[in-house]
């Protein structure tokens, strides 16, 4: 035996590494005491035990065991390429856990560099590194699970509170109903320019924010929808001014930089207000206790391709005019990391109401983008772009009183709350109407039954004993010809889709003043 072959032999008996030589007819030639220790073999099981059919089995990541063919050794022979980092594991008896190893196999050849004559396969003992990643892995799995769970719990939650939140509008919707209407009743009594006009415009101005707050809520449940009208952004922000310096902090200092003429663009004026008050909230919640300044500020221009890559969207936003709300305060700032969650719909210091994952979806239902601009002992800013729509001409304006009388004849009015039914009553006495109440359905059957020239019948759709559908059922069958109004405090489009087909005439969602009447009754 040569040096050279005698300095392998030392090698190769006390590497680190378990190894083994492996002929080309698949015979054992020889395997290193670290191999031996780690399979938990004898020299003789191995030499003995291996060939064709080794003792010692290994199996794949999947867990199937290997066929011989299917082996590092059989597939470095069979390519005469070398396979590294093969992944197997051996299962030993008595043992809990299976031995993890990492094989590596590489063919030798002749001098001449023919078809390998053996093989030197390596093993490298990897159970402790597999075992820490099998573990990380149900860690992360578990995590995954909890968080699922706590969707799950959220989803619930949400469906519990929309349930809640709709037997509550309900009633809450038939409280503002008596407001306004009889809100409205006064001031359509009172001279013009007289004291008490102002102070009752107020009640009604603010009846009307808390109406656009229950149908947010009621929207932020999954149990509402909204409409689109044309909005003047400026003349919102506006009008909300008084609201919003009431709902920030004492210390805090609302300042207003509105640039003129702007374009317009279609939305809920409900949705807009909502994503306004919430980042004027999360503005003053950044400020704390301390003393500081709130701006909110408008925009129009045109923007490049370069600039809307800051902003978040849905989709690509394309260079063109665009109009812009900034909300920005003076308050402490974020980090990267804070910066980073801020968006996240389960991250907790997202402001109130609609929590910016919200806003942010609203933003982008309306095919703009949004930016956040924070640094720590800089305070925040939040950019809101939205498309001018070139197709809106004119804003929404509110619509003219009209106290004419409109229409004439009975009308059966069917409500069980009294207020309601009083106040509905005096509206449509004010249009021209002859008002007959009924407190139910059975009641309303019975007047219905006492002559045949209803102008028409404003049924509530919720009522005990008999409900408005089935009260409408009934008085179909009565007189197929019936013209009937629901009203409920429910969703219109809601109470729409569950009457389509069935021939009503008109759905009035509550609360709702003259101009809605007058128009749901033309």
């Amino acid at each position: 035996m040569s040096d050279i072959e005698k300095g392998f032999k030392t090698l190769f008996q006390n590497m680190e590494l378990g190894a083994y030589l492996q002929s080309a007819d698949g015979s054992m030639v020889d395997v290193n005491p670290a191999a031996l220790s780690m399979l938990g073999l004898t020299r003789e099981e191995f030499l003995a035990g291996c060939g064709p059919s080794p003792c010692w089995h290994l199996a794949g990541e999947s867990g199937e065991e290997l066929l011989p063919d299917q082996h590092p050794a059989a597939l470095a022979l069979e390519s005469a390429q070398e396979v590294r980092d093969f992944v197997a594991s051996v299962h030993q008896e008595g043992e809990p856990f299976p031995l993890w190893i990492n094989l590596n196999a590489i063919p030798l050849r002749d001098e001449e560099g023919g078809a390998p004559l053996a093989v030197l396969v390596t093993l490298r003992d990897i159970s402790k590194l597999r075992r820490l990643e099998q573990a990380v892995a149900a860690t992360a799995a578990e995590r995954e699970q909890e968080q699922k769970q706590l969707q799950v719990h959220h989803a619930k939650k949400l469906e519990s509170l929309g349930v809640l939140a709709g037997g509550i509008a309900h009633d809450f919707n038939n409280i503002l109903t008596s407001i306004m209407g009889n809100t409205e009743l006064a001031l359509m009594q009172l001279t013009p320019g007289a004291p008490a006009c102002e102070n009752l415009r107020r009640v009604e101005r603010a009846s009307h924010r808390a109406a656009a707050l229950l149908k947010q809520m009621l929207f932020y449940l999954g149990r509402g929808t909204f409409s689109s009208e044309p909005i003047d952004l400026n003349r919102l922000v506006e009008e909300m001014a008084d609201m919003l310096q009431a709902a920030i902090s004492k210390k805090a200092t609302l300042r207003l930089e509105l640039s003129r003429p702007l374009g317009l663009f279609s939305a809920d004026p409900v949705q807009v207000r909502q994503v306004v008050m919430n980042l004027v909230l999360n503005a003053s919640e950044a400020l704390g206790n301390e003393v500081g300044k709130i701006k909110v500020s408008t925009s129009q221009r045109h923007y490049r391709e370069e600039e809307l890559a800051e902003f978040r969207c849905s989709e690509e936003l394309a260079p063109g005019s665009y109009l812009s709300l900034s909300v920005s305060d003076t308050g402490y700032g974020m980090d990267k990391e804070t910066r980073a969650r801020f968006f996240d719909r389960l991250f907790p210091a997202t402001g109130r109401g609609l929590g910016m994952a919200a806003i942010l979806g609203v933003v982008r239902g309306l095919r703009g983008g949004m930016r956040l601009q924070s640094d720590v002992g800089k305070g925040s800013a939040f950019t809101l772009l939205i498309p001018v729509d070139a197709d809106v001409l004119t804003a929404a304006k509110p619509a003219e009183r009209a106290s004419e009388p409109m229409g004439m004849g009975p009308v059966l009015l069917v409500d069980d709350e009294e207020e309601v039914c009083l106040l509905v009553g005096a509206m449509l006495e004010r249009l021209g109407y002859e008002v007959i109440p009924a407190s139910d359905g059975h009641q309303a059957l019975g007047l219905y039954l006492q002559r045949d020239d209803w102008a028409f019948v404003m049924l509530d759709l919720t009522m005990p004993v008999m409900d408005g559908e089935e009260t409408y059922e009934q008085l179909r069958g009565i007189d197929p010809s019936v013209r009937v109004v629901i009203t409920s405090g429910y969703s219109e489009n809601e109470v729409a889709r569950r009457f389509e087909g069935k021939g009503v005439k008109g759905v009035l969602q509550k609360p709702f003043d003259m101009d809605a009447l007058r128009r749901v009754i033309r």
